[in-house]
C-alpha cells in the first residue's frame, strides 16, 4: 500500500481476518472502514504502523468495525493508533481498548461501565440494602403469618403469596449485587459472557415473575377489600375455593410468559440479556413489544387499584358522616389508620410503576430522551421498592394494629368487670336503703358488724364511695 493513503474503505468484502502488519508504514492514515465483513479475530499486530518503534503512534479519525463477528479485541491492538472514533457492534469491544479512543459506539447501557456492572456507587450500596430488605423482610413475615394465621383466610393466603413473589425480587437484587462485586473493576471484559449466561437469564426471569405476580395479587387483594367494604350485599366475597383455583393458574401463566422469550431470542430481541442488570423492562428506545404489553398491563392494574381504594375511602367517609348525623359517637382512629395505610399502598404503587411506564412510552415515541443515570435509578432503585416495603404495608403494620386491639380489648374487659362489680354493689346498697337492713360488705354477721362499725357516718361513707365508683 502507498504510505500516503489517508482513507481506506474495505467494507463489504467478506474479510474473515486482518493479519499482522497489514497497515505498516501508513503514517498518514485518517479513516479505516472495515464494516460489513465476516471478521472474527483481530491479531495483536493488525493495526501496527511501525514495526520497530512500538510507542510511535499516529492519530486516526475513524475506525469502523461494525457488522462483523468479533467477540473480542486484543487489549493492545490500537497501541500505535490514537483513535478518535471507534465503531463496533458491542460496548464490551470498546472496553477492550478503553483509554485510546475519545468516542466509541455503541455507548454503555444505563447501568454499567467498563469497570463495574453498576457504575454508580450509590446504586451499588442501595441494591444491597433493598435486596436484604426484600429477602429478609418477606421471609420474616411469611414465618409470622405461618405462626399466627393458621386459619388460612382468603386475605392471609393472598398476602402470603405476595410476600413469596416479593421474596423472589430480593433474590434477584442480591444476584445482581453479588455479580457486581465479583467483577468489580473488570466488568467490561465479561459483559457478553454475563449477559448471555444462564444466571443472568435466571435473574431476569425472577424479576419478571416477581413483578407480574405482585401486580396481579395487589389487584386481587384490592378486589377482595372492595367487595367486603363497598359491595358487601351485592357480591359474594372471594372464597378459599376460588383462590385455590386462581392462584395456581396465575402463577402458571406468569411463569410461562416469563419463559417464552427463551424460546426464540431473535424474535424477542434478547429480552433478558439486553442490559447489565438483566431487566426485561428496559427504558431505551428499542420497541420491545413483549415488554410493552406487560408494562401496559401494569398501568391498567395501577389504575384499578387506585379506583378500588378511592371507592373504599369514599364509603368510609360517608359512613362517618352518617354516624355524625344520627349523633353516634364513632371512634374513627382505626379508620384513619386504614386510610393512611391505603394512601401508602397507592403512592408506593404509583412510584414503582408509573414513572417506568411513562419513561418507556416517551422513549419509544422519541418524545423525550432521558439521562442514563435517571433510567438506572428508576429501574434499580424504584422498581424493587414495592417488594421491600410491602412487608411493612401488609403484615408488620397489621400485627401492630392487632396488638393494639388486643390491649384495648383487655382494657374493655377489665372496665366491664369493674362496672359489673359496682352495679352489684349499688343494687345491694339499694336493698339496704329499701329494707333498712345494715349492709355488711365484709361478709360479717350483723352482730359483729354492729360491734365494729355502728356509726351513721360510716354508713354514709359507704354510700358515698359506692356512688363515686
Amino acid at each position: 500500500m502507498s504510505p500516503n493513503l489517508q482513507h481506506i474503505d474495505l467494507s463489504f468484502n467478506r474479510l474473515e481476518n486482518v493479519g499482522s502488519f497489514v497497515f505498516l508504514e501508513l503514517k498518514t492514515l485518517k479513516t479505516l472502514l472495515l464494516s460489513h465483513n465476516q471478521i472474527k479475530v483481530l491479531d495483536g499486530n493488525s493495526f501496527r504502523v511501525n514495526q520497530y518503534d512500538v510507542y510511535n503512534f499516529i492519530t486516526v479519525e475513524v475506525v469502523d468495525l461494525e457488522h462483523n463477528n468479533l467477540s473480542t479485541i486484543p487489549e493492545n491492538v490500537f497501541l500505535q493508533l490514537d483513535v478518535k472514533t471507534l465503531k463496533v457492534d458491542k460496548f464490551s469491544l470498546c472496553c477492550a481498548v478503553r483509554g485510546k479512543q475519545t468516542n466509541c459506539t455503541p455507548p454503555p447501557d444505563a447501568f454499567s461501565s467498563c469497570k463495574d456492572l453498576l457504575s454508580d456507587t450509590t446504586l451499588q450500596v442501595c441494591i444491597w440494602i433493598l435486596g436484604f430488605m426484600a429477602l429478609l423482610g418477606n421471609l420474616a413475615v411469611l414465618i409470622l403469618r405461618l405462626i399466627h394465621h393458621r386459619d388460612g383466610g382468603v386475605e392471609n393466603v393472598l398476602i402470603s403469596n405476595l410476600h413469596i413473589a416479593d421474596f423472589l425480587m430480593g433474590v434477584y437484587l442480591l444476584i445482581i449485587a453479588s455479580v457486581d462485586v465479583h467483577h468489580r473493576g473488570t466488568f467490561g471484559f465479561y459483559t457478553d459472557q454475563w449477559s448471555e449466561s444462564p444466571l443472568c437469564y435466571f435473574a431476569g426471569i425472577l424479576s419478571f415473575i416477581s413483578s407480574e405476580i405482585s401486580v396481579f395479587l395487589l389487584v386481587l387483594i384490592t378486589a377482595d377489600r372492595v367487595i367486603a367494604v363497598v359491595f358487601p350485599f351485592q357480591f359474594e366475597k372471594i372464597s378459599l375455593r376460588q383462590v385455590a383455583i386462581i392462584l395456581p393458574v396465575a402463577w402458571a401463566i406468569v411463569v410461562t410468559t416469563a419463559l417464552i422469550p427463551l424460546w426464540n431470542e431473535g424474535i424477542f430481541s434478547k429480552f433478558y440479556g439486553n442490559n447489565g442488570v438483566c431487566l426485561p423492562f428496559t427504558l431505551g428506545k428499542g420497541s420491545n413489544t413483549y415488554g410493552l404489553v406487560f408494562l401496559t398491563f401494569n398501568l391498567v392494574a395501577f389504575i384499578l387499584i387506585a379506583i378500588g381504594y378511592s371507592a373504599i375511602y369514599r364509603v368510609i367517609i360517608q359512613s362517618r358522616k352518617r354516624c355524625q348525623q344520627f349523633g353516634i359517637n364513632k371512634n374513627t382512629a382505626r379508620e384513619m389508620v386504614f386510610v393512611r395505610k391505603m394512601v401508602l399502598v397507592i403512592v408506593s404503587d404509583f412510584l414503582c410503576w408509573v414513572p417506568i411506564i411513562l419513561m418507556k412510552y416517551l422513549s419509544v415515541g422519541n418524545v423525550v430522551t432521558f439521562p442514563q443515570q435517571l433510567a438506572a435509578w428508576t429501574a434499580v432503585f424504584v422498581l424493587p421498592l414495592n417488594s421491600s416495603i410491602n412487608p411493612f404495608l401488609y403484615t408488620i403494620a397489621a400485627f401492630r394494629t392487632r396488638q393494639v386491639a388486643k390491649i384495648a380489648k383487655k382494657k374493655r374487659k377489665a372496665y366491664t368487670a369493674e362496672a359489673i362489680n359496682v352495679a352489684v354493689s349499688n343494687v345491694e346498697l339499694a336493698k339496704v336503703a329499701r329494707d333498712g337492713v345494715n349492709y355488711n360488705p365484709n361478709g360479717l354477721s350483723e352482730a359483729d358488724s354492729n360491734e365494729t362499725t355502728t356509726s351513721a357516718d360510716h354508713k354514709e361513707g359507704i354510700f358515698v364511695i359506692a356512688s363515686t365508683l
